[in-house]
């Protein structure tokens, strides 16, 4: 419904469209790697973190040059153009519908990225609600906007998903500024439950984008991140008046140091350093 409206309403908001808002600039801004931002859970500002080194520094460095690759980076660059044309029709919405929406477009690369690890990851079979474009009722179907894609032009199926780590990390990197847009509105002063399943999500991403991570130390600085996201919230909740969310944060939290004291382990790091890894 929302891209109906935006393609009756093309001409108002096209007035607006050359103004740079101030999310476009945050956006521009965006570090290339987002493994290792960190998220300020009480008002979802972000800081960039060295822990070590870049943990996708040497992919920079040497960009791989393949065909594949290269509609790789063509679609990249369609998504993310389609993206900004979005924005000026988003700017009209009441916040709470346009916070939903940028959470609607977060989810669906998100969800890719959940798929894409559970098939090639851990090697389990994923089930598809619609296989192709004619497997999608008419009810959900809109008329796609100018130079965005129809749906027989989109990815299906197996197709869809990230087979490797640098489309895992274009997954990844396409969820999280919708996800920190979302955070803009929905802050942990008034919004506690909404801003702990963002963060709840963003955690997720970076979880799954470490199953790709072949690079132990790259391994547990994503998961040190995940950490960051929520720690702060473990002694900020009160398990009173939010025992549901303050169990699933230390449980979150837990599996965390848990995964990372795997990889230490695997990578065969002396017992007192896997310890310490528990308690970093």
């Amino acid at each position: 419904m929302l891209l109906q409206w935006h393609s009756k309403q093309q001409q108002q908001v096209s007035a607006a469209a050359p103004e740079t808002s101030r999310l476009q600039q945050e956006q521009q801004q965006e570090p290339a790697d987002g493994s290792v931002e960190v998220v300020n859970s009480s008002n979802g500002s972000t800081a960039r973190e060295k822990d070590g080194q870049d943990p996708h520094q040497a992919d920079r460095q040497q960009p791989d040059s393949t065909p594949a690759a290269d509609a790789s980076s063509r679609n990249q660059q369609q998504k993310n153009s389609a993206k900004a044309r979005l924005q000026p029709a988003l700017q009209c919405l009441d916040g709470d519908v346009a916070a939903n929406v940028r959470l609607a477009f977060a989810k669906l690369h998100l969800y890719t990225l959940v798929a894409s690890h559970d098939c090639y990851v851990e090697q389990r079979q994923v089930h598809y609600s619609f296989n192709s474009p004619s497997d999608v009722p008419e009810v959900l179907r809109f008329t796609a906007l100018e130079d965005l894609p129809q749906l027989s032009d989109l990815p299906w199926g197996d197709d869809a998903l990230a087979k490797a780590h640098p489309d895992a990390l274009q997954l990844y990197q396409q969820a999280l500024p919708w996800f920190k847009e979302a955070l803009q509105y929905y802050k942990l002063e008034g919004w506690v439950t909404e801003h702990c399943h963002i963060l709840f999500e963003m955690s997720n991403s970076y979880r799954c984008l470490a199953g790709f991570e072949s690079d132990p130390h790259k391994r547990c600085v994503m998961h040190r991140n995940r950490a960051k996201l929520l720690q702060d919230l473990e002694g900020e909740l009160s398990p009173t008046h939010y025992p549901g969310l303050s169990r699933s944060i230390s449980l979150e939290l837990g599996n965390i140091y848990r995964e990372i004291g795997d990889i230490k382990a695997a990578a065969g790091r002396q017992p007192d350093k896997v310890r310490s890894a528990f308690l970093s």
